[in-house]
């Protein structure tokens, strides 16, 4: 099942592909360059707040989003998530003095400690 917003991204190309193709055939192709051989243009931005990458590691979006694992997507399509890096300035770091963090909405306590039983016992 093909979602609304694919159709509606993917919608313009195929008419515009369709009306080129049923139009006059004597006209030169547009690109003689293969799709995957196209360049991939210089300034593509890590993700909207952050435009280069934050880590040594780290391979810049166009060459990190390669190979055979996304041979088959459509990157336009993928989600580019903000970059937290500008949340963790805004947001100062709360030191927990014990081993339960706690959460300032709903009061949710969560304890850290690891429990196991095993053989009727606890670790």
């Amino acid at each position: 099942m093909i979602s609304t917003r694919l159709t509606a991204r993917l919608r313009p190309a195929l008419v515009r592909a369709y009306s080129s193709a049923t139009s006059s055939s004597s006209s030169p192709p547009t690109s003689a360059v293969p799709a995957e051989a196209k360049p991939i243009p210089n300034v593509v931005p890590q993700s909207p707040n952050r435009a280069t990458t934050w880590s040594t590691s780290q391979r810049p979006r166009p060459a990190g989003q390669s190979g055979p694992r996304f041979e088959q997507t459509i990157m336009e399509l993928q989600p580019s998530p903000l970059s937290a890096m500008e949340l963790v300035a805004n947001e100062p770091i709360l030191f927990v003095h014990s081993r339960k963090a706690v959460c300032d909405g709903g009061k949710l306590k969560l304890s850290l400690r690891i429990m196991c039983v095993w053989g009727g016992r606890k670790c």
